[in-house]
């Protein structure tokens, strides 16, 4: 008994340990922001985990067309942290409402243990994700 006690422990302690906390998403979205708003396309580039691939190619394909981003929504304001999107079956894609000065929108993402983007979508909506938008204060 106090076998499988320990076994299960260890497991819920690893999985906890390897969950990413609300503050890692919004040190990376602050980060995004000040790259986003500076027209730093490079470092938000950078930003990617390494499973998007390392050539400049590959990478050159992570994010285009930020300069047009920027004109038509604007610099990002101010961002909040919403929670984990209901539609994701693993919950690790977290939503932001993110103010700029053009409009309004929600932003979803995923991080790795080190807090490279795995999944980025800089304007996302969803039946769920509006519902969380609508409830935001």
């Amino acid at each position: 008994m106090k076998k499988a006690i320990f076994i299960f422990l260890f497991f819920a302690l690893s999985n906890a340990a390897s969950a990413q906390s609300q503050a890692d998403y919004e040190k990376v979205m602050v980060r995004f922001q000040k790259f986003y708003n500076a027209g730093q396309s490079d470092s938000i580039r950078a930003m990617f985990s390494d499973d998007w691939g390392t050539t400049t190619e590959k990478r050159a394909r992570l994010w285009r067309g930020g300069d047009d981003l920027l004109k038509e929504y604007g610099k990002i304001e101010s961002m909040k942290y919403l929670g984990a999107e209901a539609e994701d079956p693993d919950k690790k894609v977290r939503i932001f409402k993110v103010i700029c000065t053009k409009s309004t929108h929600a932003t979803g993402l995923s991080i790795d243990k080190m807090g490279k983007l795995q999944t980025f979508r800089f304007d996302t909506s969803s039946d769920d994700i509006d519902e969380m938008m609508k409830n935001a204060k």
